[in-house]
C-alpha cells in the first residue's frame, strides 16, 4: 500500500501551497463566487459544441486501432475468398474438361457400336458365322429340324 499521498500528481505540500497562492491572489470573500464563476464556466464549456467535437474527435482517435484492425481482418477475409473463387474457377474447369473428353470418349463409342450394328445388318451371315467370307450359312440353321435328305 503506497503511504505517499499524491491527488491528481500533486504531493501534500504542493497541494498546500496551491491552496497559499489562490488565498493570496482572491480574497477569502470572493471564494465563493470565484468557485461559482468557475462552475458556470466548466458547465458552459461543457454544453458548447465545440467541446462535443473534440471530446467525438477523441473517441473516433481512440477506437481507430480497433477499426483498423478490423478493416485489415475484412481484407484478409477478401483476399481468401478471391483466392477461394479462383480454386472453385479452376476445378471447374478441370470438371468440364473432364467431362468434355468423356462425352467425346462416349460419342466415339456409340459411333463405333453404330458402325459395327449397321454393318452386322448388311452382312447378317457374316455377323452369325463369325467367318467373315461365308455369305451362304444359314443363321436358323441349328433350330431347323434335320430330316433323312439332309444329314448332320
Amino acid at each position: 500500500m503506497p503511504t505517499d499521498f499524491n491527488l491528481f500528481g500533486i504531493g501534500p505540500l504542493e497541494l498546500l501551497a496551491l491552496l497559499v497562492l489562490v488565498l493570496i491572489l482572491f480574497n477569502p470573500r470572493d471564494i465563493g463566487n470565484g468557485a461559482k464563476n468557475f462552475g458556470r464556466f466548466i458547465n458552459k464549456l461543457t454544453r458548447s459544441e465545440n467541446f462535443k467535437l473534440i471530446q467525438q474527435t477523441s473517441r473516433e482517435i481512440q477506437n481507430l486501432p480497433a477499426r483498423l484492425a478490423q478493416e485489415a481482418e475484412i481484407e484478409d477475409l477478401r483476399k481468401t475468398g478471391d483466392a477461394l473463387k479462383a480454386d472453385i474457377n479452376s476445378v471447374g474447369q478441370q470438371l468440364r474438361g473432364a467431362t468434355n473428353e468423356a462425352l467425346q470418349e462416349a460419342s466415339s463409342a456409340v459411333k463405333d457400336a453404330n458402325a459395327t450394328v449397321k454393318s452386322n445388318l448388311a452382312d447378317p451371315a457374316a455377323a452369325q458365322s463369325g467367318a467373315p467370307g461365308d455369305g451362304a450359312a444359314d443363321p436358323y440353321a441349328a433350330w431347323k429340324p434335320k430330316g433323312p435328305d439332309q444329314p448332320a
